[in-house]
């Protein structure tokens, strides 16, 4: 089975516009080390160049079964063909909630301001819901044509805004549960959903503060602007889901699902599935490895071995 055929139980992963080499469909390490475009052997090869032509609509596909409740997508462009950590990301779309979510794609347009020529487009999305704050990119060739090779307003649209990954800040992270809603979206954005929302940064919930501002893209990182107070608040335990359908053990079987009465809500299928109540419906999934879901949330697992060790915070 070829790697970029999406598992219905693996990670998101891009199917379009097609990108480059065998995309992996695991989260950007916390170190940046493969940042960006999760670099490893390849990762600049062209399997197909995509050609776009500026003012057309077309449909971002991120495929997979794990959406993890949704997030927010940053679609990116960057006119370097082989891009590095130095490369410059400018916004060309923005999907605040819900994105990506497994089955459904989403319309984006190229703007006037993107310059005729190759350049290299990625796609970079936090998950609401995983066990730690989560960044995932993938990264596609592509052409594009219809503009004029007038670079000048290309600097006009908004930078990337990157969390959750070093030398960003390691300390600045979208708390978990949280749809992430970004400083300057820019003026190609769209909002799904009720979130709750918070800003990339989790200003007044996590990361308030710390670390220095990152070099670049800087100014988006360094001021974000505050959300209102009562979208940051970590919602607490949900109620038990009106008539649920899938087994309540931990043995319960991916993919079941059920019904629930608040919306938004983490509803828990034993330890090892959870789901988020989404318009009295609810599909469970397996929590990330290391962790487990108790009480309407995700948390660490404690490991023990045959010598009582620390417990991990």
């Amino acid at each position: 089975m070829s790697t970029m055929a999406a598992s219905a139980y693996g990670h998101m992963i891009l199917q379009f516009p097609v990108p480059f080499g065998s995309p992996d469909n695991s989260p950007l390490q916390p170190s940046g080390a493969d940042f960006p475009c999760k670099q490893g052997p390849n990762v600049y090869k062209i399997n197909k160049m995509n050609e776009l032509n500026v003012g057309s609509s077309y449909e971002l596909n991120v495929a997979g079964g794990a959406d993890h409740g949704g997030g927010s997508c940053q679609l990116l462009v960057t006119l370097d063909k082989e891009p590095t950590k130095a490369s410059t990301w400018k916004k060309i779309h923005v999907i605040e909630g819900a994105c990506p979510a497994a089955g459904k794609t989403f319309p984006f347009t190229v703007p006037p301001e993107v310059p005729n020529g190759v350049a290299t487009f990625g796609v970079a999305w936090y998950s609401r819901q995983a066990g730690q704050p989560e960044l995932y990119m993938n990264c596609a060739p592509i052409t594009v044509s219809g503009s004029s090779s007038d670079a000048s307003q290309f600097t006009q649209l908004p930078d990337a805004e990157f969390a959750n990954i070093q030398p960003f800040s390691q300390t600045c992270k979208v708390p978990q549960n949280m749809a992430a809603t970004f400083a300057n979206p820019g003026k190609y954005s769209t909002r799904i959903g009720s979130g709750p929302f918070a800003d990339v940064c989790g200003k007044g919930v996590a990361g308030e503060g710390e670390g220095a501002a990152p070099s670049a893209p800087a100014p988006l990182l360094s001021a974000p602007a505050a959300p209102p107070t009562a979208s940051l608040a970590i919602p607490s335990a949900p109620a038990a889901p009106s008539s649920p359908t899938a087994p309540g053990g931990a043995g319960g079987v991916f993919g079941g699902d059920g019904t629930c009465s608040q919306e938004g809500a983490v509803v828990c299928n034993g330890e090892s599935q959870f789901g988020i109540c989404n318009h009295g419906k609810i599909v469970f999934q397996p929590v990330a490895a290391g962790t487990k879901c108790q009480n309407g949330q995700i948390a660490k697992r404690e490991f023990r071995h045959r010598a009582q060790r620390t417990k991990i915070n």
